[in-house]
């Protein structure tokens, strides 16, 4: 299965990003320890050490943060664009802070104003 992200994680979790899925791994056993499936095909990813972005087709830009303690992919927003994600770029930020996903929701409306400029 090809890949479109592979990363380190905090907390000794690896992450594989497939056109299909995001897929959490647990870097000592190797064992599959969490899945997210997505519902159209993933065309980019970006992450750092406690968060994932993920791009579908249509236009669809998720948002993940990494539950380390319960090895688990948290979803915490969703939004949705006029253009398909051409590529995604994500800053370090502490993992569940008040505002992350409102950083993402800007980001995405700041490329949007800009990818119609570009045209």
């Amino acid at each position: 299965m090809p890949s479109v992200h592979c990363c380190n994680l905090a907390g000794d979790l690896l992450a594989q990003v497939t056109p299909q899925s995001v897929r959490l791994v647990d870097a000592v056993s190797h064992s599959l320890v969490d899945e997210y499936r997505a519902d159209k095909t993933i065309t980019v990813a970006r992450s750092n050490r406690n968060q994932l972005v993920v791009g579908l087709s249509g236009g669809t830009l998720l948002y993940f943060e990494v539950d380390r303690q319960r090895k688990k992919l948290v979803l915490v927003t969703e939004k949705q664009l006029d253009q398909d994600v051409a590529c995604v770029s994500l800053k370090i930020k502490s993992p569940s802070v008040d505002g992350d996903a409102m950083d993402v929701d800007a980001a995405a409306d700041a490329f949007t104003a800009q990818a119609g400029k570009v045209r």
